[in-house]
């Protein structure tokens, strides 16, 4: 039988600003697949109350591709993973 093969996923998040405790939410989400593609989900953010309008099936699409992946590679990835946990 062959080896099973990982597949290698890098991940970035930008945000609204850092204190999660007053409504920072991300806008952007970046990854980076070991071919070289890349794939990013950007979002208007209203400049009243600083909340992004994200659409669920972009919450979806970024859920099942951190799922597909073996390693998840990031460079804050406490900061990511805290961001990604507030796309709901």
């Amino acid at each position: 039988m062959p080896p099973l093969r990982q597949k290698t996923i890098a991940l970035d998040t930008e945000t609204t600003g850092v204190d999660w405790a007053h409504g920072a939410m991300p806008f952007l989400v970046t990854t980076c697949q070991e071919d070289g593609s890349q794939s990013f989900w950007e979002w208007e953010v209203d400049p009243v109350t600083r909340v992004p309008n994200i659409p669920q099936e972009d919450i979806e699409d970024i859920r099942l591709l951190i799922e597909s992946a073996s390693i998840l590679v990031g460079q804050n990835s406490r900061f990511d993973a805290k961001a990604l946990s507030k796309l709901r």
